[in-house]
C-alpha cells in the first residue's frame, strides 16, 4: 500500500464525476454508432482523468513524465476531431427538425459545442499545466 493517499479537492472529485455522468451517455451513443469512437472517447476521459489526478499528486505525475506531452496533444486532437465529427451530426439530424427555425438550430448546435468544451477542457488544462511545468522543471 502507498504512503500516500490519493488526494482531490471536492471540487476536482466533482468535475471528474460531472464528466463520467457525460460521458456514460456520449460512450453509449458511439457505441452503438462506431465503436471506435467509443473506444477513443474512453482514452480521452482516462487521459482527462490522469492529468487532474497527477495534477494533486506529485507521486502519480513522476511516474508519467515525458507520456504527459502525446497524451495532451493527441487528446487534444482527438477532443477537436470529435467535436467537430459531433457538430456535423447534430447539424444533419437538426437539419430534418423543420419546426426549428435556422436561428435555433445554430443556438442548439452551439449549445452542444459549448457544454462538450466546458467539460474538456478544465481537464485538459491540467494537462497543459503538467506539461508546462515539466518543461520549465528542465530549464530551470
Amino acid at each position: 500500500m502507498p504512503d500516500e493517499a490519493l488526494v482531490l479537492p471536492w471540487w476536482a472529485a466533482g468535475y471528474i464525476c460531472v464528466v463520467y455522468a457525460f460521458s456514460a451517455v456520449g460512450l453509449w451513443e458511439d457505441w452503438k454508432n462506431s465503436p471506435p469512437l467509443a473506444v477513443g472517447g474512453v482514452l480521452s476521459l482516462a487521459t482527462i482523468t490522469v492529468f487532474v489526478f497527477s495534477y494533486f499528486n506529485p507521486t502519480i505525475a513522476q511516474h508519467f513524465g515525458w507520456l504527459f506531452v502525446p497524451m495532451f496533444v493527441l487528446g487534444v486532437l482527438w477532443e477537436f476531431t470529435h467535436a467537430v465529427r459531433e457538430t456535423e451530426r447534430a447539424q444533419e439530424e437538426l437539419d430534418a427538425e423543420r419546426e426549428l427555425n435556422e436561428g435555433e438550430k445554430n443556438f442548439l448546435v452551439n449549445v452542444a459545442v459549448g457544454v462538450n468544451a466546458i467539460l474538456v477542457v478544465p481537464g485538459y488544462v491540467f494537462g497543459l499545466k503538467l506539461c508546462i511545468d515539466l518543461i520549465l522543471g528542465l530549464a530551470g
